[in-house]
């Protein structure tokens, strides 16, 4: 039986933007044999010198034992390059504060500094910030001497317990050897209190915060035993950013609810009204027995269940509970597949708390991600795990059986390629916030691989063994529904590139991984706030001699 193996093209590889791929050092690494000077062979055949495009750039990690620095190289063009390491160089940032402006007792400043490679996550930096006498705090910390002179941000991050009484501060900034901020003075405070339905203080502490774009903007007090109050500290600069602020308030208890505040503008004065209200939860969370069975209503073991619930809502904001339980595996004398939860629950049908639930089976489950098609009402319950009330069984869905042969530029199956499923971030299809899981396989001397996939759009990279002399393969936006689906790949003809990574000092540097990207922007895409992620196109680790040898695509794949 034929099949088509028409190549991927650069259509079908550049249509939808990569996933942040994994930047461990020696992750997926290669070292490729010789076959003389005009190529090399493997598993996967053989493939003469390549000519890399001018826009690919080399992201080069030391290991961590090498006095070299991150480094970054769009010399990649000319046949085997030498490509000479950054330095470290040591930058010091001073945080000074108004006399009446306070200080946190114990802080780590964080220095973000853009990726030369658009679409790559930004490159982070840390150190601890220590305080004097004076009240300034210093912190050093270790960068590639190249990136110095660029635009940066620089935020200073209280560590708890200073957190109760700081906020983070955040400053914009280019990157120097000493770099100067000062703490602003004119913060401004939001303040209330939290009470339970009945005009109550809650018998349990909770930790106040405000967001602002999902981002940390404030203090992170503890509400007062007395009273239910607290006041957030917020830095004036968050007027600036125009975003709502969301107000959540936390439970150190592991039985409470929590509330999280409508958005409301930022402003100087109170965004909303206090106090704020929890819900009634009419007393503590009983125990409730989950089973969790598949097609043929056999348990599923090492499932993870989630139920969730709005306890109530009122003009402020919303009161939200959740539980999270994994399904037993029948040892121990325990029942295969039943997840036991506390939850808050009525005394009847009339007052019964009304849950959704999702449940996650384990990667590579044939199993799917499901949720409950309609709320569950969940009342009465177990004074203990032992006495535990059962709800209704749920019944997992079947996950979509992608399955294909994986062959090199020669026609030639490859085994032990890593295939590896990674899902967008929509949910799965009748889920609200769950999204699919990822999976991965390897391929059999066949070339055969076998994947088990939740509804949803992927990217699949083909990842061939070390030694292989074919190159790596990313696939953007495939897109998975039910059934079975048959999915053959070509992996592209390869070609060789080689070239030496020298230490500042200019000796060989071993044990470096090399990845090389084409970034998949241009011009203003690549300064968009989201640019789409740069293609792998190969990884390598280099030799005792800094020597490395990778596969690549040849020209036109």
């Amino acid at each position: 039986m034929n099949r088509p193996r028409a190549r991927p093209t650069s259509a079908l590889l550049f249509a939808v933007a990569s996933a942040l791929l994994a930047a461990c050092s020696g992750s997926g690494a290669s070292s490729l044999s010789s076959s003389g000077a005009g190529g090399f062979t493997g598993s996967g055949g053989s493939a003469g010198v390549a000519q890399l495009p001018s826009t690919w750039i080399a992201e080069i990690d030391p290991p961590s034992s090498s006095s070299a620095a991150i480094t970054f190289s769009a010399d990649l063009v000319k046949q085997n390059p030498t490509l000479q390491m950054d330095s470290q160089a040591n930058v010091t940032a001073t945080f000074t504060a108004p006399s009446n402006a306070p200080v946190p007792a114990k802080a780590t400043a964080i220095l973000t500094v853009p990726s030369p490679i658009a679409g790559r996550p930004p490159l982070t930096f840390q150190a601890p910030a220590t305080v004097s006498s004076a009240g300034v705090l210093t912190a050093s910390l270790t960068v590639p001497e190249k990136l110095i002179g660029i635009p940066v941000t620089l935020t200073l991050v209280p560590i708890p317990p200073a957190d109760q009484q700081n906020p983070p501060y955040t400053f914009s900034t280019v990157l120097a050897t000493s770099m100067q901020a000062t703490i602003a003075s004119d913060n401004f405070t939001i303040g209330g209190s939290l009470l339970t339905a009945v005009a109550q203080v809650p018998q349990t502490t909770f930790v106040a915060q405000a967001f602002q774009g999902g981002a940390l903007v404030s203090n992170a007090p503890l509400t007062q035993q007395s009273n239910g109050s607290f006041q957030l500290v917020i830095p004036s600069a968050v007027l600036a950013v125009g975003l709502p602020l969301t107000v959540q308030l936390t439970p150190q208890s592991t039985t409470d609810p929590w509330f999280v505040s409508m958005p409301v503008a930022a402003s100087d004065s109170a965004p909303f009204p206090m106090p704020i209200l929890l819900a009634a939860t009419n007393g503590p969370p009983n125990y409730f027995s989950l089973a969790v069975e598949d097609s043929s209503q056999g348990g599923v073991s090492g499932a993870v269940v989630q139920a969730q619930v709005t306890l109530g809502m009122n003009t402020y904001g919303s009161t939200l509970f959740s539980r999270t339980a994994t399904t037993t595996d029948g040892t121990g004398g325990t029942t295969k597949g039943v997840a036991t939860l506390s939850l808050f629950s009525g005394s009847d049908m009339t007052t019964a708390f009304t849950y959704s639930f999702a449940v996650v089976p384990p990667a590579n489950s044939p199993n799917a991600t499901t949720c409950t098609a309609s709320p569950v009402k969940v009342f009465g319950g177990g004074a203990s795990a032992s006495t535990a009330q059962a709800l209704p069984a749920i019944v997992l869905n079947t996950r979509t059986v992608l399955s294909g042969t994986v062959v090199d530029g020669d026609g030639s199956p490859m085994s032990n390629v890593a295939v590896a499923a990674t899902p967008g971030p929509d949910p799965v299809p009748g889920c609200s916030g769950t999204p699919a899981a990822s999976a991965s396989a390897t391929t059999d001397v066949h070339g055969l691989f076998t994947l088990y996939l939740d509804p949803g759009t992927y990217q699949l990279d083909y990842d061939p063994p070390p030694g292989s002399a074919a190159p790596r393969l990313t696939e953007y936006g495939i897109v998975v529904g039910g059934g079975s689906l048959s999915h053959d790949v070509d992996l592209p003809v390869a070609g060789l590139f080689e070239g030496t990574v020298l230490a500042p000092d200019m000796t060989a540097l071993p044990s470096a991984t090399i990845r090389i990207y084409e970034p998949r922007c241009d011009g203003t895409d690549c300064t968009a706030p989201n640019p789409p992620a740069p293609v792998l196109r190969a990884q390598a680790l280099t030799d005792a001699n800094g020597m490395f040898r990778v596969a690549v695509p040849s020209s036109g794949n």
